[in-house]
């Protein structure tokens, strides 16, 4: 039966405890350690100040791509210097937003962007389709709003654009809602494939990360969970295994 490892991290930059020193170093080793095919990164930034004009999602797919061949997608929340919201295509230059990367071939890509809500910035999801086995799989990486209400609807939307592709779906990042609102917020038929908390990483003590799965015909088998520690970010890292029957 094939499997699927799956993670999701806010790397906050890259910056230690989320607001201090760059270490993208750290960032790059963390992901590979994860031993993942599919990974989804929030916060990640490319060639701002503020991370010393680092293309962070381009040093961490390079990184990755050193050890085999990897697919990846960046869709940029916020770009420009300073950051502003996105109209049309990324233009390229300085953004900040999230990277879904995949040793396995990613097709099918789409990016998803919500607007900026109640005062907060605007955030995106990346759509794709990946192969477990002969069995197609769609993936979403996302980092939803931490306004509340907003989080909930932009939920909403993401799964209702997942359910247009096939099943089964999991859906991977940052969601900004705690198991128990998120569990109120979700379509029915999105069980959580892991729990464990995730924030704040030097104390965890609520889950803001999620993995979620729509899998009605019973194709996917939750093997395992855990939380991952780093010195970066102010989150921790969310790390799943699924069984996908053929």
């Amino acid at each position: 039966m094939p499997s699927l490892r799956l993670a999701t991290w806010n790397i906050a930059g890259a910056r230690r405890d989320g607001s201090g020193p760059v270490d993208l170093a750290a960032v790059v080793a963390g992901v590979k350690a994860f031993g993942a095919d599919v990974v989804a990164i929030q916060e990640a930034d490319r060639l701002l100040v503020r991370s010393g004009r680092q293309d962070q999602p381009l040093a961490i797919a390079e990184a990755l791509a050193a050890d085999g061949e990897w697919s990846w997608s960046y869709a940029p929340a916020l770009a420009g210097e300073p950051l502003g919201s996105l109209t049309g295509p990324d233009p390229g230059g300085p953004a900040y937003g999230n990277v879904l990367l995949s040793r396995l071939p990613l097709s099918a890509i789409e990016h998803l962007r919500f607007p900026a809500a109640g005062g907060g910035e605007q955030r995106t999801s990346i759509l794709a389709t990946v192969m477990a086995g002969s069995r197609p799989v769609s993936v979403a990486a996302a980092h939803l709003s931490n306004k509340q209400g907003y989080n909930a609807r932009h939920l909403r939307v993401l799964q209702d654009a997942l359910a247009r592709r096939a099943a089964p779906r999991v859906l991977a990042g940052d969601l900004n809602l705690p198991s128990l609102a998120l569990v109120l917020a979700s379509r029915r038929g999105w069980p959580e494939s892991g729990r464990g908390a995730t924030f704040p990483s030097s104390r965890p003590a609520q889950q803001l990360d999620h993995v979620l799965r729509s899998d009605p015909a019973g194709l996917i088998t939750v093997k395992g969970t855990r939380v991952v520690a780093a010195p970066v970010s102010d989150h921790r890292a969310l790390v799943v295994d699924l069984d996908v029957a053929p």
